[in-house]
């Protein structure tokens, strides 16, 4: 079973939708990976950060080949670009001959708008992936009552039509292409137009349309696991599982759709995969058939409990079969009421979320061994150890290392670059620079080169800020809960509490933390106090920024504020988080690729009075490696001309504030990591806000 197409994402946290991007396919790859029901993995989402048709088609196969071992069903935008999708096929391959007598990467192809009329372009593309071996899945999407007759008969009448001309199509390209009748026939809600995929009329519809091909003794796909619902809801569950069984009960060879689709296969939910994917093994397992020997009528065991005990618990027929014939679910909940109660009344959607960063966090690509790596990507030509220029290490001759040193640059410089002496040099030592400029180099500002491209982050770069920010998060909920758990008592300090988050970012691959700013009640105010051996007390704030080196070498900077209690929060302290949420939310919302930093800084919002003299040094600050270029200030802290730079795709931001009362007893303190995107910007941080605090 599997999943394709859809042009939006759910996001986790705030349920709100987004375009989908190509990371979003990548990490949707990793995640069916890890998921044992859905059995091969076709494109999700469409890409829209590609620039091109080229791009798109290229990217879109690359992201789920190396995401997934898994079969891959792609698709292709133009006839043009099949080839090249070939290429990158025979790279892993070996050869034309290995690829097809093994193929991992199908094309899903449309060849038809109905009613009765081919699509030119996409029948280009059929008769070209047939040609190079392709095995196709020749589809059509008749909507009934709209673009195909009203009636079921006469709606499979018309699809079976355009399905068969399609592969004729493609057997008249090639006579040995593998071929898949892909007849997938959707119901229309005549009240509004739309795609009713979650009725009984479509479960219909889909088994008949699999019938059918097993008529002609095809090999079949069909859609199956659509659902009107946005949310992954009781809606969804139901109209899901109603397709889905009659579609396995029908004896279906390929079902898309199965995991993962909302809102009429316009969006894709990463946390619907994970509860889909147990779905479907329950259904997979309504569709096996019963065996029926000697030995299942379990005679003899019957005998032996009638005799015995009076019960199967400990039939060793019981313990061996326990665990092969039974599916066992890992986020619906089985618990007794007590135990569930107890571990916090947790449903099948949270489960889920925690499932999905988990999969995450174990699953990365090791880009090191990937067979692509010759082809697509530049190997390592030459390798060299940098210079140990510290008086720790040299001593009172570090004057010869910086010597040697300067000297390799001079014959590394000759060898690419001619007669060129310009070298520019972000840091140095005095003795270094002293041994370049005896060398003859005229040394210019590296700094602003180094600072600006870095400020640009590429794709890989993104996908491991994505990993250390998970990583992040997941340590900070565990921190949370420390603090939660035990401040109340009034029995650990601030260092323990910390200390729980520095152990949990190393335990995921994490690398050290900048600062340790954490500070509880009274001690939030002046801020940048960093945590001591203080006893929190009960009904206070704690506050911290992470400011920690997380997987991959990637800098996460958020902030958060918890109230932690059993009274509420004071109400200047409800005011102060609000006033502090709504600042960064608001200057979030300006962000957008040509905005110029100084628009961000004269167009921000502004804090109240009490607040002006307490506020953070910034806005805005970069992140990558650590905190970076550039340095976004308030408006009393603007220097003319300083930034005069535009916002640019690709670049990541920390948005962030400190409400804090001038001659008051604490502070609030927030931050984000933002992604800036081609159609505005990501915010990269899920972590949720302090309810109480908001007042809620």
């Amino acid at each position: 079973m599997c999943i394709r197409d859809r042009p939006m994402i759910v996001d986790m946290s705030t349920h709100s939708f987004r375009r989908s991007i190509l990371s979003d396919l990548y990490d949707a790859s990793r995640l069916i990976d890890k998921l044992d029901n859905i059995h091969f993995f076709a494109r999700p989402m469409v890409a829209n950060d590609m620039k091109s048709s080229l791009m798109l088609d290229v990217n879109t196969a690359y992201a789920a080949l190396v995401g997934t071992s898994k079969h891959v069903i792609s698709s292709v935008s133009d006839a043009t670009n099949v080839k090249t999708v070939h290429e990158l096929c025979l790279v892993i391959a070996g050869s034309h001959e290995n690829f097809y007598e093994r193929p991992f990467l199908s094309l899903n192809i449309n060849h038809v708008v109905p009613p009765l009329r081919f699509d030119t372009e996409s029948c280009k593309v059929l008769i070209e992936a047939s040609r190079l071996g392709f095995p196709v899945m020749v589809n059509t999407f008749g909507q009934m009552g709209a673009s195909s007759p009203v009636t079921i008969a006469g709606c499979l009448v018309q699809t079976n039509a355009e399905t068969l001309a399609g592969m004729i199509l493609a057997w008249l390209a090639n006579n040995d292409v593998n071929a898949i009748y892909g007849a997938r026939p959707m119901v229309t809600d005549l009240r509004t137009g739309g795609m009713a995929g979650g009725s009984g009329e479509q479960s219909l519809l889909t088994a008949a349309s699999v019938q059918l091909a097993q008529y002609y003794n095809f090999p079949n796909s069909t859609i199956s696991g659509a659902t009107d619902s946005k949310l992954p809801d009781n809606q969804a569950g139901y109209e899901k599982a109603l397709n889905l069984t009659l579609a396995v009960q029908t004896g279906a060879n390929l079902i898309t759709q199965a995991a993962g689709t909302q809102a009429g296969l316009m969006a894709t939910s990463f946390e619907a995969y994970v509860v889909d994917n147990e779905m479907l093994g329950a259904i997979l397992s309504s569709g096996k058939q019963i065996e029926v020997s000697e030995d299942t009528m379990s005679l003899n065991t019957i005998k032996n409990v009638v005799e015995g005990e009076g019960h199967f618990l400990g039939q060793s027929e019981t313990f061996k079969r326990m665990s092969t014939d039974f599916v066992y679910p890992e986020n619906a909940d089985r618990q007794a009421y007590e135990a569930w109660v107890a571990n916090g009344e947790p449903n099948i959607n949270t489960n889920a979320k925690i499932k999905v960063e988990e999969l995450y966090l174990n699953s990365i690509w090791d880009y090191k061994n990937s067979p692509f790596l010759s082809k697509f990507n530049p190997l390592v030509k030459e390798q060299r150890y940098g210079a140990d220029l510290f008086y720790f290490a040299r001593g009172d001759k570090s004057n010869l290392a910086a010597d040697k040193f300067s000297n390799e640059i001079r014959v590394l410089l000759s060898e690419h670059s001619g007669n060129n002496k310009r070298l520019a040099v972000d840091k140095i030592m005095v003795n270094g620079l002293k041994a370049l400029e005896a060398q003859g180099f005229e040394i210019k500002e590296g700094e602003e080169l180094t600072e600006k491209a870095r400020s640009i982050k590429g794709h890989d770069e993104i996908l491991a800020m994505r990993c250390a920010s998970a990583a992040c998060e997941n340590s900070v909920y565990l921190m949370e809960q420390f603090a939660r758990n035990n401040v109340p008592k009034e029995q650990v300090s601030e260092d323990e509490i910390w200390a729980i988050l520095h152990a949990e970012n190393i335990k995921r691959g994490g690398e050290w933390i900048e600062t340790r700013l954490l500070a509880s009640g009274p001690r939030t105010n002046p801020w940048f106090q960093e945590c001591g051996p203080r006893i929190p007390k009960n009904n206070e704030i704690i506050a911290f920024d992470t400011d920690l080196v997380g997987s991959y070498g990637i800098c996460v900077d958020i902030s958060r504020t918890w109230w932690i209690g059993d009274k509420k929060p004071r109400p200047d302290m409800i005011y102060a988080m609000n006033h502090g949420f709504e600042h960064i939310m608001t200057n979030m919302e300006m962000l957008k690729p040509g905005v110029s930093m100084e628009e961000l800084t004269h167009k921000a919002h502004v804090l109240d009075p009490i607040y002006q003299k307490g506020k953070y040094g910034v806005l805005m600050h970069g992140v990558g490696l650590c905190d970076e270029w550039p340095s976004i200030t308030y408006p009393d802290g603007f220097i003319e001309g300083a930034y005069n730079y535009p916002l640019e795709e690709g670049m990541v931001l920390c948005v962030e504030v400190l409400v804090s009362p001038e001659n008051g007893d604490f502070s609030i303190k927030l931050e984000d990591q933002v992604l800036i995107t081609s159609y505005g910007y990501e915010n990269l941080t899920k972590y949720p806000f302090d309810d109480r605090l908001l007042g809620n």
